[in-house]
C-alpha cells in the first residue's frame, strides 16, 4: 500500500518528525493519516514540519481511514443556465476545502432516461462521495429511486427542478414570484389579452411559472384572458407558438417558459408578420447571456443560476457537518428580478 502522503522528491521520515517535536512515531503516523489523536496545537505542529518536507495527501487513502474523500458529486445536464450553477458550486466547494467530481448529464424531457441518471448515481456512490448534488431530467422519482443514497445516509441536495414526493434539499429559484413579475410588467402595460407557453407540466419550474403567471392576471387583471399552450416537446415548440399566434383574438403580449422559447417567439412572430413590441409584447425567464443582444433585447425575469450553485454547495457541506437537522427538509428559493428591456411596451401604442 503507498503511503498516505507523498513527498515532492523524498520519502516523509515519521520518526524524524516525531525526534524534532518530542512526540511518538505512532502519533505523527495518526495524524498524517488523517485521524484526530491530539490537541490542535500538536497536530498544526506536526502538519507544519511535515509540509516542510513538502508532503501532499493521499486522500482516497485518508478517504478509507475516516470515511470522509472530501469530494462532492455533481450530477448536471449541460447548458448555458446550468454551467453557472456549476461555477457557484465549485467555488462554494473549493472554499470549504472540498474538490467536485462532475457528470454531464443528457436531458430529454420528452424521453427522459431515469436508468442513465441512476447509474451515474451509483458511480458517485461506489466512489465514496461525500455527498451528491443533483439536477434531475424529470421530477417523478421516488424515494425508492434515491434508495441507495438514503441507505448510506449521503447527503442529497436538488437543484433547479423539485423533486416530487421526496425529502431532500432544494436549491432554485421562486418560480411563481418570477412569472408573477413577468404577468403583472404586461397587465401594467395595459395588455388584456396575453399568452403563455409553458413548459411541460412533469417538470416542476414550468409548473410553477404557470402558477405564478396565472395567479397574478387572476388577481390584478381585472378583466384579462390568458391562454395557455403546453409546450411538451421543444422540438414541436414552433408549431405552438404559431398556434397562439393566430388565435383569435390573438394575445397581444406572450410570456415564454424561458429565454429559448422566446427566441422561438420572435421568430415565428417575424414570420408571421408580427412587429415586437408594436404588435406583440414578449416576456421571457432567465435572463440568459444572448437575452440582451436579441433584436430588440428581450424582457426577461433574471435568475441567479451562480447564487444557487452556492446555495447548492452550502447546504451538502452542511449535511456532510452535521450542522443541519437530518429529519428537516431544507429549500433555498432565490428571488429573481424582472429585467425590463424593449421586447415589452404599453398596449396601443
Amino acid at each position: 500500500m503507498k503511503p498516505p502522503y507523498s513527498g515532492t522528491s523524498k520519502k516523509i521520515n515519521q520518526r524524524e518528525i516525531a525526534h524534532e517535536l518530542g512526540v511518538s512515531q505512532s502519533l505523527v503516523s495518526k495524524i498524517l493519516s488523517g485521524r484526530k489523536e491530539a490537541s490542535p496545537e500538536t497536530t498544526e505542529k506536526i502538519l507544519k514540519v511535515a509540509k516542510r518536507q513538502g508532503y501532499r495527501p493521499n486522500m482516497l487513502v485518508r478517504g478509507l481511514q475516516t470515511g470522509e474523500t472530501k469530494t462532492v458529486g455533481v450530477i448536471i445536464p449541460a447548458n448555458t443556465f446550468l454551467s453557472e450553477v456549476v461555477h457557484g458550486i465549485h467555488d462554494a466547494l473549493d472554499r470549504a476545502g472540498y474538490a467536485m467530481i462532475l457528470v454531464w448529464n443528457t436531458e430529454n424531457i420528452a424521453e427522459p432516461d431515469s436508468k442513465t441518471e441512476l447509474q451515474y448515481i451509483h458511480r458517485l456512490v461506489d466512489r465514496r462521495v461525500d455527498g451528491v448534488i443533483l439536477r434531475p431530467t424529470h421530477d417523478d422519482a421516488t424515494d425508492m429511486y434515491f434508495s441507495e443514497i438514503a441507505e448510506r445516509g449521503i447527503p442529497l441536495v436538488v437543484v433547479d427542478r423539485l423533486l416530487a414526493r421526496t425529502k431532500y434539499d432544494f436549491a432554485g429559484t421562486d418560480d411563481i414570484a418570477g412569472a408573477e413579475m413577468a404577468a403583472r410588467h404586461l397587465l401594467d402595460l395595459g395588455h388584456r389579452r396575453l399568452g403563455q407557453l409553458a413548459g411541460p407540466s412533469s417538470v416542476s419550474t414550468s409548473r410553477d411559472r404557470r402558477i405564478g403567471f396565472e395567479k397574478a392576471i387572476a388577481e390584478f387583471g381585472q378583466g384579462a384572458t390568458c391562454r395557455t399552450i403546453e409546450a411538451v416537446d421543444f422540438q414541436n415548440v414552433e408549431k405552438d407558438i404559431t398556434e397562439l399566434l393566430l388565435s383569435k383574438p390573438r394575445p397581444t403580449a406572450v410570456f415564454g417558459a424561458n429565454d429559448h422559447t422566446a427566441k422561438e417567439i420572435y421568430q415565428v412572430a417575424a414570420r408571421l408578420g408580427l412587429r415586437i413590441p408594436q404588435d406583440l409584447s414578449v416576456v421571457g425567464f432567465a435572463d440568459l447571456n444572448f437575452a440582451a443582444w436579441m433584436f430588440p433585447p428581450l424582457t426577461t425575469v433574471r435568475q441567479d443560476p451562480y447564487g444557487i450553485g452556492e446555495a447548492a454547495a452550502n447546504l451538502v457541506l452542511a449535511r456532510c457537518r452535521g450542522k443541519v437537522n437530518s429529519a428537516k427538509q431544507e429549500t433555498i428559493r432565490l428571488t429573481p428580478e424582472l429585467v425590463i428591456r424593449e421586447s415589452t411596451a404599453k398596449h396601443g401604442v
